[in-house]
């Protein structure tokens, strides 16, 4: 009669000395326990508060819509409370070796190419003043917010925030500013009709998550009117490229977000279709039917010297001229009034726009120099596959999962701003930064899927499928 072996028997060698997990079995362990150990709660505290409050300021800009916010300096208290708050919290999981990431170098080697620029810049004071007020910034929210992340109730509630703060903007702009004569918004806040219409547009994905996943009839009901209001201010934009993007998140939405059923998708775009078509007025398509004959337009190579296809030709020249530090960041008008092949006439008294690059990736290329257009590129590339590629929680389908539908929604917001940011300087928004830290938060709790590890069944064997290595019994990996 065969006699039972005590738990873990068969794990010792015959001299009775226990033998370490198969590092297949560990790495399940260890994935399980980060995935079942980010769905655990964790309370609302005064660094989450100071954080979502410094979002609503860098990103949203509140100050500048409320002036009074502004004048009892909400946007100094906010930074301030959020980096003393981050250095004393003794919470182990908010260490910043809790960061380690291709996205979080990716973001440390532009702001290192960003300094290294500063001696060799046009304009070295408008270089440093950039990173000093603006880039340094952005930097310093990103790194917290994503070392302030807990558990996955956290990125959730970071994620709300962004779409809050969107609210916020839209709302001020719909009831305060109307459409000018050319059919446009003008004088907006802060921002521009364009940037504020790539802004609402990457906010979209995240306003469908909540739309579908928020945990209350209340939350879902207010996502799908902020959804609404996008749509609608964004149409008072009237911003071509923001049209273009919001037909690529569209896209992204209907067919690449199989995190949510077919039909729930082709619902929730037929809705927003409608709202575009009703909302669109006949000025606003006037504008839209342009982009059907691109060669017709100002833009074109060689209709305009202020055409931004002409500002891209001189941004590359610039590029491909300076390729190692580029003219300096933040100097791009800089070189278009100073070593542009246009910039000699006005010795003659001929003005000349120093124009922005009105192209993320040729700005930071001429600024940045090859370097920095290779990791913005990389950049973009880690941070999409780090949110597609989140595990679903263990036992559960892919489809049932809260962090893959969010992770698939944070890439949405990585479309939409590849797609609207070709058409604007906006390599360094405070926007990107913080999705970034979101997305760095959101692999640290939730766990990404890494291509070159070998799914585990139930008793150690290599092969299985991976959702069936998520499922292993806690006792079986025990043994």
């Amino acid at each position: 009669m065969a006699v039972p072996l005590p738990p873990g028997a068969n794990d010792r060698t015959p001299f009775g000395i226990r033998q370490p997990p198969a590092p297949a079995v560990a790495g399940a362990q260890a994935r399980r326990s980060r995935v079942l150990g980010a769905r655990q709660s964790a309370k609302v505290d005064l660094l989450l508060l100071a954080v979502a409050v410094s979002i609503l300021t860098y990103v949203w800009r509140v100050q500048d819509l409320y002036p009074i916010l502004a004048a009892v300096k909400l946007p100094i208290l906010a930074s301030l409370a959020m980096y003393g708050l981050f250095v004393i919290d003794s919470d182990g999981r908010r260490k910043l070796k809790t960061i380690r990431h291709p996205v979080t170098i990716c973001v440390v080697a532009i702001m290192a190419l960003a300094v290294a620029s500063v001696p060799t810049s046009l304009y070295q004071g408008l270089s440093f003043g950039f990173i000093k007020d603006d880039l340094g910034k952005n930097f310093m929210l990103m790194i917290i917010l994503a070392a302030s992340i807990r558990t996955l109730e956290d990125v959730r509630r970071y994620a709300a925030f962004m779409v809050i703060g969107g609210a916020i903007y839209a709302q001020f702009v719909y009831l305060n500013l109307s459409i000018g004569p050319s059919g446009r918004l003008g004088n907006i806040a802060y921002y521009d009709a364009n940037d504020l219409g790539m802004l609402l547009v990457c906010s979209f994905p995240l306003a469908v998550f909540f739309a579908l996943r928020a945990r209350t009839l209340f939350g879902r009901a207010a996502a799908a009117l902020c959804i609404g209001l996008f749509m609608v201010v964004i149409i008072k934009t009237g911003s071509r490229g923001a049209f273009l993007g919001l037909v690529g998140v569209g896209g992204y939405l209907l067919l690449a977000f199989r995190s949510v059923p077919p039909k729930v998708r082709l619902g929730a775009i037929g809705a927003c279709l409608a709202v575009l078509l009703l909302a669109g007025n006949e000025t606003y398509w006037s504008m839209m039917r342009t982009l059907l004959n691109p060669t017709a337009d100002y833009n074109w190579s060689g209709k305009s010297e202020d055409g931004r296809m002409e500002v891209w030709k001189r941004g590359v020249g610039y590029m491909l001229s300076r390729p190692l530090t580029g003219v300096g960041v933040r100097a791009f008008p800089v070189a278009e009034g100073t070593i542009s092949p246009l910039a000699k006439r006005q010795e003659y008294g001929i003005g000349l726009k120093w124009s922005a690059a009105h192209n993320s990736f040729v700005e930071i290329g001429a600024e940045l120099g090859i370097p920095g257009l290779v990791v913005l590129v990389l950049l973009l590339v880690h941070a999409y596959k780090a949110a597609r590629g989140v595990d679903p929680a263990p036992g559960r389908g892919t489809s049932q999962s809260d962090e893959v539908v969010l992770g698939h929604a944070l890439a949405g917001t990585i479309i939409g701003y590849a797609i609207c940011g070709f058409f604007l300087s906006q390599a360094y928004a405070a926007y990107m930064f913080v999705i970034y830290g979101v997305i760095v938060g959101l692999a640290k709790v939730a766990g990404v899927r890494s291509a070159h590890a070998a799914p585990v069944m139930a008793g150690g064997t290599a092969g299985a499928h991976p959702r069936q290595a998520a499922r292993i019994p806690v006792r079986r990996l025990r043994s």
